[in-house]
């Protein structure tokens, strides 16, 4: 099946991406990673955009795994001593400026979390509208005033 070997080529390390940033365990979203494509491998011939479908179903097998352990920082927090890095003062530096970028986006509703991750992978308008379930002339609105929340939040962490 040469479509879904070069969309899982094309896409694994994506969604992989996608649902590190959101779980902060690389095994468990490998994991995760790999049930989506295990399910768009039954489905994809019936799947119109599979890029979109892709970040749906991984974004809410994340959100599952995060209602399960309660909240987010219990998941980010088993792993945060690993992101730093004890060589350089800049990796140190780096990874402050990505801890207080997590706490902000942490801090946000579920829908502000995944559309900000979905907008940092690139996603169009019109993916984020099938991954999330708003109408694509929301996303826009949406997805500024959660990009503006993240802003003012940071900007608060640095004054």
């Amino acid at each position: 099946m040469p479509e879904f070997e070069t969309t899982y080529r094309d896409l694994f390390p994506v969604i992989f991406k996608f649902l590190y940033r959101m779980l902060g365990q690389a095994q468990l979203a490998e994991d995760i990673t790999q049930e989506s494509f295990v399910i768009l491998y039954h489905q994809l011939g019936e799947i119109g955009n599979p890029r979109a479908w892709l970040y749906r179903v991984a974004s809410n097998k994340a959100k599952n795994i995060i209602k399960r352990n309660k909240t987010w920082h219990q998941i980010v927090s088993k792993n945060n001593e690993a992101t730093v890095s004890r060589d350089m003062e800049n990796d140190i530096l780096e990874n402050e400026k990505i801890r207080l970028l997590r706490k902000s986006i942490q801090s946000m509703t579920a829908r502000d979390q995944t559309l900000l991750q979905l907008y940092m992978d690139g996603l169009s308008y019109r993916e984020m509208a099938e991954v999330t379930g708003l109408r694509e002339s929301s996303i826009g609105k949406f997805l500024s005033r959660a990009i503006e929340k993240c802003s003012k939040k940071l900007k608060k962490e640095f004054s």
